[in-house]
């Protein structure tokens, strides 16, 4: 004789709208705006501790304020807040403006949480010395931004580079930014050609590209663009 299956009550004691996520034996409960911001790669994100790590951090990290949506004063702050971190070069400040499962395309590297971001920026600024960067903003909607941006650095052989790229951000509903999609292309440059890396004093010789084209650290550029100027790269 066998005995009769069991089946557990159901929980009464749980509001309707909140629901249950389960990932990797990791066992949270949101409202129904919290579970939209937890998409399914997030929830199979092996192993359990990672898996935890995205769900714990999304209730624990305090907003990070401007908050999306959006509009052109708050998207500004945004890319300025960016570039002014970046510029300090503080990896761990740096990496807690994004999300625990932050996903980044860098060029032709994929990256991936709060750790595998600063692991990068570590390997990025050890051999990207004296590195000076401006961001300029390109466009927004809802909770995506668009950058243009320029650097300049010297290798640890003394050779001076000058990089161009453009970045995709997506902000989650607190301020961090949970994707970075960024396309960069660079080329060498002679130390007496810098622009944003000269030192204090030195004349600048040659002018941005970027600022050639309309875009500028305040709002209300005019558009369409206009030509750039050879000598700029």
């Amino acid at each position: 004789p066998g005995h009769a299956p069991t089946h557990s009550a159901p929980d009464t004691t749980r509001p309707a709208t909140m629901r249950s996520v389960v990932s990797q034996s990791c066992l949270i409960d949101l409202d129904d705006e919290e579970a939209e911001e937890l998409t399914a790669p997030q929830l199979a994100m092996p192993p359990k501790s990672t898996a935890c790590a995205v769900v714990e951090s999304f209730e624990s990290d305090p907003p990070r304020p401007p908050l999306p949506p959006f509009d052109a004063e708050t998207a500004l702050k945004k890319v300025k807040a960016a570039e002014a971190a970046w510029n300090r070069k503080d990896v761990d400040a740096i990496a807690m403006a994004y999300s625990e499962d932050s996903e980044w395309r860098n060029r032709a590297e994929f990256v991936r949480g709060r750790a595998q971001i600063k692991d990068f920026l570590t390997r990025k600024w050890d051999r990207e010395l004296d590195y000076v960067l401006r961001k300029y903003l390109w466009a927004f909607h809802d909770n995506r931004i668009a950058v243009c941006f320029e650097y300049e650095y010297r290798d640890p052989d003394g050779q001076w580079f000058r990089a161009y790229g453009n970045e995709n951000w997506e902000f989650d509903a607190k301020g961090y930014m949970r994707k970075r999609i960024a396309s960069i292309n660079e080329a060498k440059i002679d130390a007496s050609e810098r622009r944003i890396s000269v030192p204090e004093g030195e004349e600048v010789t040659h002018n941005s590209w970027i600022t050639e084209q309309g875009l500028s650290d305040e709002l209300g550029a005019e558009f369409p663009l206009g030509n750039g100027n050879e000598k700029a790269y």
